[in-house]
């Protein structure tokens, strides 16, 4: 599967499973990068995800998001498309500084943000309102997770980092995995009915506060003992 054709899948569902309303929505789902998987983004480089909760909207995308909205314009996706690969990548924003941050500290300059971890929402709607999103997720759960896996399978990670407390959880409590507890030999977790093929680690957002200088130097340790693992 293309990431183009991942794009139409998360498009169709999102409207036939009343999740999307083109007519409510102010702004577009979000798209993931159409040249990946291409000699420019093969995935072969690809060895980590990282999964957030969803696009939300700071005041300054939304100025930006309503510009590119509102010029005409015959390829608009990849203006989009190119706006958050400015926000992740070249102008980035605190949440993927320490994203960044993190894939350094566990790899070193071996491995990048840019090249070698795919970032995904598990929502792609944009939203700001944590409790919107969050009554979104709970009742559209098993969508949104067979989109998750699908993903994964594309891409096809070394490990998947989940980065939200809230996800981690609901992802636990809905039995995504084949334990409660992780793995005893690797400390992971690993998905159900995956054969064990990914490593999954859970954590909450590192930015904002959410994870502790304390939490985080430990989620660093314990990612360099599993990668080596």
């Amino acid at each position: 599967m293309t990431i183009k054709q991942f794009n139409e899948i998360v498009q169709k569902d999102y409207i036939d499973k009343d999740i999307y309303h083109s007519s409510k929505e102010s702004y577009p789902l979000m798209k993931y990068d159409e040249e990946y998987g291409g000699d420019e983004k093969p995935f072969e480089k690809i060895k980590f995800l990282s999964v957030g909760l969803n696009p939300s909207l700071t005041d300054k995308a939304r100025e930006e998001l309503d510009k590119i909205l509102s010029q005409t314009s015959t390829n608009r996706v990849k203006e989009l498309t190119d706006y958050q690969y400015k926000l992740k990548y070249s102008e980035q924003i605190q949440y993927f500084k320490q994203i960044d941050n993190f894939f350094t500290e566990i790899s070193g300059k071996s491995t990048t943000f840019k090249d070698n971890v795919f970032h995904y929402d598990f929502c792609q709607l944009r939203k700001t309102d944590s409790k919107e999103i969050k009554s979104t997720i709970k009742e559209k759960y098993e969508i949104l997770s067979d989109h998750l896996l699908k993903i994964i399978e594309v891409v096809n990670p070394k490990v998947v980092f989940i980065f939200n407390g809230f996800l981690s959880s609901l992802l636990l409590e809905k039995g995504c995995f084949v334990e409660d507890e992780p793995d005893k030999d690797e400390g992971c977790y690993f998905i159900k009915g995956k054969e064990n093929k990914y490593k999954v680690v859970l954590s909450n957002q590192l930015s904002g506060g959410a994870t502790s200088k304390v939490h985080r130097k430990f989620l660093i340790w314990h990612s360099k003992k599993l990668l080596s693992s």
